[in-house]
């Protein structure tokens, strides 16, 4: 990733959506309220200020769905707290 870069992705419009959301399995998953202290450290590390964060699992890995200054954005992490993506 760039050195401006805050995530892997931003709202794209609707047709983009779709595509991103079928090629990383993390994309789709069951909703959780627990994480790991190490994966929620780390996001919230890396994403100081984020608000709104609904997480998903599946497959071992956890997407973090969040708003930053006024943008959704999307994070994948793995159980050891480690960017995915």
């Amino acid at each position: 990733m760039g050195a401006g870069a805050l995530c892997a992705q931003t709202r794209a419009p609707k047709e983009q959506t779709t595509s991103v959301q079928e090629s990383h399995p993390a994309l789709k998953g069951k909703k959780v309220k627990r994480v790991p202290e190490t994966v929620r450290l780390n996001f919230t590390h890396q994403f100081p200020g984020a608000e709104s964060a609904r997480w998903y699992k599946k497959n071992q890995l956890y997407r973090v769905q969040f708003t930053l200054r006024g943008q959704l954005h999307i994070a994948v992490y793995n159980e050891q707290g480690e960017r995915m993506d």
